[in-house]
């Protein structure tokens, strides 16, 4: 620290701080100034000593330790490198405003060396010494100060938000939303991060608020101010509501932090005040425009009461001519009746109910009119009478209307008393009810003289009948509906009857009902006739509603009349009457369909006779629907004019896809037959090619013709391969017949098919199946297996998964297993291959079991992947079936019959040792209607040395053989043969030679199967084209 002749004070300094101060007088200069220096130097507060140009001329220790520098780096440093809120060029202003206040009070921010940012309050004074000016200030670090004020108003505002039922939001000072309670949230929906982007006002005024209000509150907020309003603002499902509005500043040091907005949801006050405006003016409306006469007893301490004009007006007199004292229109009333209208108005002040009571008055004629008077009492919370109110109207013409009623209702009911009818009348007026006699035999009610009321009736109303019944009244009293009704009563003991009633009403020339002057009649008998018929109609609704079939009549003008409940089912329309009076056919029938019905309905109309016939349809939702329709002529009672058509129609949908699909498996059929024929001839014309070829391989010596060879075979090789997959989808290719795991075979094709596919297909399998043992060939269920995975990868061109699933399903679990109908074992095996490729178009579906059919391009596929797998499956007495959504994917089903018995099969002796030639020589019959293969077995068989004749059918077979049979030792079989078939012509052999030996050489086995080769009728069966290796194998085997 720099010496405290640093400090360079002046003594004229000094002395005016002595002068200011309580030192004592006695105290020199130097002693004050040591004094004031050790305190300057030890105090608290930060202390600055600053030069006009901001540069620090002193600090004290606090300043050293609060911005965290030595006092030789402070001394010398401009004001804005510690203050981040006073940049260089404000210095010039600030000087000025001190050098004008002399002392200058603010708060700031200091920068401590290390970075930290925190709050000071300066109190700055203007020294000076000599013609030099110097800023004389203390630092006050008012951290805590702030932090508590913050934490105060935190909490204020907290408790603000946190208040419930009031909504309530704070903004900061530029409107920009900081919390809000749930109130505010759940009448605006509002939250913070919703508005950020302009002032909170903007989103939650509609655009139903006054804008002169709005703009007001924009111009308020900008000037700071406080703000009461009450407009329209907006809910946050949209609708605009009427609230009063409070905005309130937060003001902190001066200056503003926060807006308070308080917002109170008054639109129902403002409905209610609304309300109030729209009842007062309808009251207005109602007192002017009424025949009724107004009076009101506002203070009963008065004797006086106001008057309406229209009340002056029923008197006869002008408004305010008459004076409206009680004692006035006392006077006026008739002396009869002046005791009745006392004891009223007592009885209904006493009991706090409303009276009306009918009485005479004087009017300014001098002549007595009726009257009709209703008031009401007012009483205070004690029970005290406070005011009377009421009104007033002329009865005159009701009066005399009903003295002449009585006598029309006697004549009346003299009139239609031998019609058992029952009369009565009903002063609605005055609520009294008149019954003759028969009324009170009808309802089981003892006559009495007593005046009664419409309740009588009431009581007597079935109570379920009664509030429609009364109802009924009401309307015909007030003209909504004529008062014609049929109804229930309920005896006193206890006997329910139905009674039809009507009656009329009688209204003076304003249109008030006076009185109802009715009838009732004992409909008992006949509504017991009516609903036997009405449940009738039920029954047979009910038979044609659940009948299976659709049953609708059809007026002669081809508008539909009425449809069953399956009908409307069955078209999947809803059940309503909408339909009916409509033009049928529908018009959502397709335009073929629609053209033979309107076809059909006219020539039944014109020669009056029934057809019968199929058309397909479509349902309301466009599903073809196959109907056989019968069209019926109804005629009137005993005569021979059409009264109407019956059209039933029956859901024959399923029988023409079972008859589809019986076509399409003969039509599969056929194509396996044709199939199977192909490849017996082209499997003959291969085996020539193969043999010849085997032959000439082993007489040639050059490499080169060796490996043409042998490209020879390989494509004859490939060849066969076509063949056997024809043969399989004919059926007519042979199989081994064991027991097979299919879960096992699954998973080897699986997993074949992962080496040779696009790595982006994710195979996966999902087995259920507790059992997997079928009979069966192994090696055609494992190629069937994989021409539909093959199929499936070759759809997932951009990848995607194959899944492949098993379960155990009875014929009956599987709608697609059961339309068979030939189910041949109790369980079988249910097999999914599902992918999500391309999957296959509509028109497709139904070709692509057959041979030769492919989606795929030109050179991607030989089109029998699938005619395989029909075949394959076929043959092992399974089904199936594809399901396809183009764009979607595909699933392959298949359906294979599991064993009963899931032993292991016996495996035969290995017996593929080839055996050597005997030196005897052997002869052999070769029968085949093939010249190529006869003359290729004859030089090769011949060759292995073996005496070989030669037939070229089956009866020349039989004929050699039955000529040499002592001589031939084997015969070499072809099975279709013209002339004579090879079965038949082994079954000749037999008859010739039970022992004799025969190899079958076939492209096909027809139905000789290997247990036909166990049961001895053949020792061998050889698969044609075959090797010249297998052939000699063959014969070698039968002849050892």
């Amino acid at each position: 620290m720099r010496e405290k002749q640093q400090l360079n004070v002046s003594l004229n300094c000094i002395e005016s701080v002595q002068e200011a101060s309580n030192f004592p007088e006695n105290i020199s200069p130097n002693e004050l100034f040591k004094f004031l220096s050790y305190s300057i130097e030890n105090a608290a507060d930060e202390v600055f000593w600053m030069r006009s140009d901001s540069q620090i001329m002193y600090v004290n220790n606090s300043a050293c330790r609060k911005l965290g520098y030595a006092n030789e780096e402070l001394v010398g440093m401009r004001v804005w490198e510690w203050d981040p809120l006073f940049p260089k060029d404000v210095w010039p202003a600030f000087w000025s405003e001190l050098q004008e206040k002399k002392h200058i009070q603010f708060e700031t921010l200091h920068q401590h060396k290390n970075g930290h940012v925190f709050p000071v309050r300066i109190r700055g004074h203007l020294l000076e010494h000599g013609k030099e000016e110097f800023l004389f200030a203390f630092v006050n670090d008012i951290s805590i100060e702030k932090e508590q004020e913050t934490k105060a108003r935190n909490n204020f505002l907290s408790y603000l938000t946190g208040i419930s039922g009031t909504s309530f939001a704070i903004t900061d000072n530029k409107n920009k939303l900081l919390s809000t309670n749930d109130s505010f949230q759940e009448l605006f929906g509002l939250a913070i991060a919703d508005c950020q982007d302009n002032s909170l006002i903007n989103y939650i005024v509609g655009p139903e608020s006054d804008m002169n209000i709005i703009n007001k509150i924009n111009k308020a907020l900008n000037n700071e101010g406080h703000i009461f309003e009450e407009l329209k603002l907006l809910k946050k499902e949209g609708h605009p509501f009427w609230a009063s509005l409070i905005i309130a500043p937060i003001v902190q040091n001066s200056q503003i932090d926060n807006f308070v907005y308080i917002v109170t949801d008054i639109d129902e006050l403002k409905t209610k005040e609304e309300e109030l405006k729209a009842t007062n003016r309808k009251l207005k409306l109602i007192t002017e425009g009424s025949q009724d006469g107004f009076w009101h007893w506002a203070n009963v301490d008065s004797t006086i009461a106001e008057w309406s004009d229209r009340t002056f007006a029923l008197f006869g007199y002008q408004p305010g001519e008459f004076e409206s004292t009680i004692e006035n229109y006392q006077a006026m009333i008739h002396p009869d009746d002046r005791r009745i209208i006392q004891l009223a108005i007592e009885q209904a002040i006493n009991d706090k109910k409303a009276y009306e009571i009918q009485y005479r008055v004087k009017t300014k004629s001098g002549k007595y009119s009726w009257f009709r008077d209703k008031g009401m009492p007012f009483h205070d919370e004690s029970g005290a009478l406070l005011e009377m109110a009421g009104s007033i109207s002329n009865i005159d013409e009701i009066m005399e209307y009903q003295e002449s009623i009585k006598n029309v209702n006697l004549k009346l009911s003299e009139a239609i008393n031998a019609g058992q009818i029952g009369v009565w009348d009903w002063d609605v007026e005055n609520d009294v009810l008149v019954w003759d006699h028969l009324m009170f035999e009808m309802y089981g009610i003892p006559a009495t003289l007593d005046e009664n009321k419409v309740s009588l009736w009431e009581e007597a109303l079935h109570p379920e009948d009664k509030a429609s019944a009364i109802q009924a009244l009401h309307n015909g009293v007030s003209g909504v509906k004529d008062y014609d009704i049929e109804f229930r009563i309920q005896r006193p003991c206890g006997e329910i009857r139905y009674i039809k009633a009507a009656a009329t009403v009688l209204r003076d020339k304003a249109g008030n009902a006076l009185r109802m002057v009715g009838t009732n009649l004992d409909v008992t008998e006949s509504r017991r006739a009516e609903d036997e018929i009405r449940n009738l109609e039920k029954r047979n609704r009910a038979l044609l509603d659940y009948s299976p079939v659709c049953h609708k009549i059809v007026d002669l003008d081809f508008k539909l009349r009425y449809m069953n409940r399956n009908g409307f089912a069955m078209l999947s329309l809803p059940m309503n009457n909408d339909w009916l009076g409509q033009p049928y056919p529908f018009a959502f029938f397709p335009a073929d369909a629609k053209r033979l019905m309107e076809e059909k309905l006219a020539y039944v109309k014109r020669a009056k006779k029934q057809v019968t016939f199929e058309s397909i349809a479509h349902d309301s939702k466009g599903n073809e629907v196959w109907l056989l329709h019968t069209l019926i002529p109804v005629f009137k009672d005993d005569v021979a004019e059409l009264d109407y058509l019956t059209v039933v129609s029956a859901d024959i949908t399923e029988q023409k896809h079972a008859q589809d699909q019986l076509r399409h498996r003969e039509k599969m059929d056929a194509i396996g037959q044709l199939a199977g024929g192909v490849a017996h001839d082209f499997n003959n014309q291969l085996a020539g090619i193969s043999g010849y070829a085997e032959l000439l391989k082993m007489e040639v010596s050059s490499e080169k013709a060796k490996s043409y060879l042998s490209k020879i075979l390989a494509s004859t090789k490939r060849s066969s391969d076509l063949t056997r997959q024809m043969l399989n989808y004919s059926r007519k290719q042979k199989l081994v017949n064991e027991q097979v795991d299919i879960h096992g075979e699954l998973e080897d094709a699986i997993e074949l098919l992962k080496h040779s596919v696009d790595k982006r297909i994710d195979m996966q399998t999902h087995f259920s199946a507790e059992k997997c043992i079928i009979q069966g060939d192994t090696s055609s269920l494992q190629n069937a297996f994989l021409n539909i995975a093959i199929n499936a990868a070759d759809a997932m061109r951009e990848g995607g998964l194959l899944s492949v699933s098993t379960e155990i399903l009875a014929p009956t679990d599987d709608k697609r297993l059961s339309k068979q109908g030939s189910a041949i074992a109790d369980e079988y095996m249910k097999i999914v291959f599902e992918d999500n490729g391309d999957g296959i178009a509509k028109e497709h579906i139904e070709k692509v079991f057959d041979p030769f059919f492919t989606t795929k391009p030109v050179g991607k596929g030989t089109g029998m992947g699938l005619a395989s797998v029909y075949g394959i499956v076929k043959q092992h007495q399974g089904f199936t079936y594809i399901e396809s959504e183009a764009d979607v994917g595909t699933r392959v089903f298949v359906f294979l019959p599991l064993c009963k018995d899931e032993t292991s099969a016996p495996v035969g002796d290995d017996e593929k040792r080839l055996l050597t030639q005997e030196s005897a020589r052997k002869t052999i019959l070769v029968v085949d209607d093939e010249q190529l293969l006869r003359e290729l077995c004859f030089d090769f068989l011949t060759a292995c040395g073996y005496n070989i004749l030669l037939a070229d059918n089956g009866k020349e077979g039989v004929e050699v053989y039955r000529e040499h049979y002592h001589d031939i030792d084997l015969v070499l079989m072809d099975l279709a043969m013209p002339i004579m078939g090879g079965h038949e012509a082994c079954r000749e052999l037999k008859r010739i030679n039970p022992s004799v030996k025969i190899i079958i050489s076939s492209g096909y086995d027809s139905g000789l199967s290997i247990e036909a080769q166990k049961a001895s009728e053949v020792s061998a069966i050889i698969e044609k084209p075959y090797k010249l290796q297998e052939l000699k194998e063959s014969v070698v085997k039968v002849l050892g």
